[in-house]
Order: structure tokens, then C-alpha cells, then sequence
């Protein structure tokens, strides 16, 4: 098994349904629904999604998770956490199909941005437990997690919350310093949550920016403490830099852009002029090396490796260029 994510493309979600419909109790009749709102996030730029490959896996077959959260309007997090009854992806698709939008346009997501910040929602996490014993289940798990997080420290979050359906899962949640939003106890007897194994009541989990600044030393405090971005890589190189940080080759970035080959090695070099603009130091040390194919190579390595250290110089700018 050798694992890999990256941003998610429209063309991944067939493959990806089915890992949601044991999670979610969904049968075949919500596909057609889910599917659309997915595509709609994705092509509305609403919500931050990665897929999982086992890339020892044959083409056609690597796909083994996906994760897609959406950006929730400041109402719709409210009612999240204070009333609205227990299975939110079905409330957020409920409203959706109703003509209600419970997740920010793309302007204002900019807007949300460069101001206070996102309220981040987990909508639907599933992975494929069919193909893997229990060892390469969790394994998968893990790997999801961790590059979840490595994405979302990308974006400026004020509210993070994610439905959890597992008592296991809800721990290594808390154990990252998220704290329980609801445990839906006023539900239970009802139609939402009749009574039976309390193992898999769901949990409403998450943390605001303002107390996890609180919580020094943990994986949620380390995604709240940001600072302020230098370069102001506009929305192109952004998503150039962003798929490089998923490991995708020039060539592979050009394709799913649609872009020529010439294009995107054109954007790199506008990349490395504007870093050198604003610190001439940062990618010096690359420039030392010999052989215009290594010097290449080593300011790519030498930038993703900031970038990764300061992901949020890849938030969003306020206004498109």
C-alpha cells in the first residue's frame, strides 16, 4: 500500500460514492442527489475536498477515500450547533435541494477569507473497507486525517465541526483538542435517534479559532496560529502551487487545468520572480546549485517546503486577478 492524496476532481466522485453509503446509510436512491451537490461545490470552489489513492493500485482502481467539506454560511453553523436534529449531511441536502444554500458562494468565501474566516464543516469522510484488512483500514484513516489537516491549515477557519458516528473516532477527534459541540441527547427516543446501541449515536465535534489558540501544543491550535501571507500568489499560481504540494507533475497539472505544458512552466517562472521580488534569500541557496535542470528542481523543493511550513500563503486572495 502506498498512499496519496490530492485535490479532488469532478471525475472522481463516481468512484467515490460508494465509500459513503455504509458511513451514511445512504442506498442507491440518494446518488443522483449527492453526486450534484458534490459537483456543485466543487465547480462553485464552496468547499476543500481530497481523494485518497493506493497508488500499488492499477489505474482505474486507486481511489480508496474521499473527504468534502463545505464552507457553511454563519447561519447555517449556528443552527448546526444549536438546533437542528442529528445526520447534518442530510440537513445541508435537504436544504440544498429546497433551493437553500447552506454553504457560501465563491465570492464570499474570498470575502469570508480576508476577513474573520470560514466556518468549516465536514460533510461527508468515507474510505473503502471492502479491499483491506483491518491494518490497512486504519491505515487509510490515519493517512486521511493527516492530510486533511495539512489542507485546512491552508485556509483562514474560525469554526471547525464534523459529525462523528463512532465513540472511537469521536476520541481521536478530542484528542487532536476539538471539544463536543452537541451529543444530540435530546433526540434520542425520537424518529432521528430511536433507542438502540448508544455506541453509534452521532457526536457533533469541532473547535472555534479563538479556543484553540487556547489549547497550546495541539494539532488544532497549530491550524489557528497563522500568519500573514508575503507573496500574495494569486489564483492560478495558487492552484499550480497547491496540486505540486499533492505531488502532481507539470504534466499532470496541465491537464487538469487544461493548460499547455509551456503555460504552466510560464507560471512557475512567475512564481519564482515574485517570491524573489519580496525575499531574494528564500530560494538563494538553490540558485547555488549547478545545472540549470537541478537549479530547477532544488528552488521547486526548496518553495514547496516553505509553503508547507506557511501554508497560508496559499489562502484565498480577497478579490480574483
Amino acid at each position: 500500500m502506498y498512499l496519496h492524496y490530492r485535490l479532488t476532481e469532478v471525475c472522481d466522485l463516481e468512484f467515490c460514492y460508494p465509500f459513503i453509503q455504509d458511513r451514511y446509510h445512504y442506498d442507491d436512491s440518494f446518488k443522483k442527489d449527492v453526486l450534484s451537490l458534490w459537483k456543485t461545490l466543487l465547480e462553485d470552489g464552496c468547499c476543500l475536498s481530497h481523494v485518497i489513492e493506493d497508488r500499488d493500485q492499477p489505474p482505474g482502481q486507486r481511489h480508496v477515500g474521499i473527504g468534502i467539506s463545505m464552507f457553511a454560511t454563519d447561519r447555517f453553523m449556528e443552527q448546526a450547533k444549536t438546533d437542528l436534529p442529528p445526520f447534518l449531511p442530510l440537513q445541508v441536502l435537504d436544504k440544498w435541494k429546497k433551493g437553500i444554500r447552506p454553504f457560501l458562494k465563491k465570492e464570499e468565501v474570498r470575502e469570508a477569507q480576508a476577513g474573520q474566516g470560514l466556518n468549516m464543516l465536514v460533510l461527508h469522510v468515507g474510505w473503502d473497507g471492502r479491499r483491506y484488512n483491518r491494518e490497512g483500514f486504519s491505515k487509510i484513516r490515519q493517512f486521511h486525517i493527516e492530510s486533511f489537516v495539512t489542507l485546512l491549515r491552508g485556509f483562514r477557519c474560525k469554526d471547525f465541526a464534523e459529525e462523528i458516528y463512532e465513540t472511537q473516532e469521536r476520541d481521536m477527534i478530542l484528542n487532536m483538542g476539538c471539544e463536543i459541540y452537541r451529543d444530540y441527547r435530546e433526540f434520542v427516543g425520537t424518529k432521528y435517534l430511536p433507542k438502540t446501541d448508544e455506541r453509534h449515536y452521532p457526536y457533533l465535534v469541532g473547535i472555534t479559532s479563538e479556543a484553540a489558540r487556547k489549547k497550546t501544543g495541539t494539532t488544532t491550535a497549530a491550524i489557528a496560529f497563522m500568519g500573514p501571507a508575503r507573496f500574495h500568489f494569486n489564483s492560478g499560481e495558487q492552484e499550480i502551487l497547491k496540486r505540486a504540494l499533492a505531488d502532481e507533475t507539470d504534466e499532470e497539472i496541465a491537464q487538469a487545468l487544461c493548460l499547455s505544458l509551456i503555460t504552466v512552466k510560464k507560471r512557475w517562472q512567475g512564481i519564482y520572480d515574485k517570491v524573489e521580488t519580496v525575499d531574494k534569500e528564500l530560494l538563494a541557496q538553490a540558485s547555488r546549485d549547478t545545472g540549470k535542470n537541478g537549479r530547477l528542481k532544488q528552488r521547486r523543493r526548496f518553495l514547496l517546503k516553505h509553503l508547507r511550513e506557511h501554508p497560508y500563503e496559499l489562502w484565498p486572495e480577497t478579490t480574483p486577478h
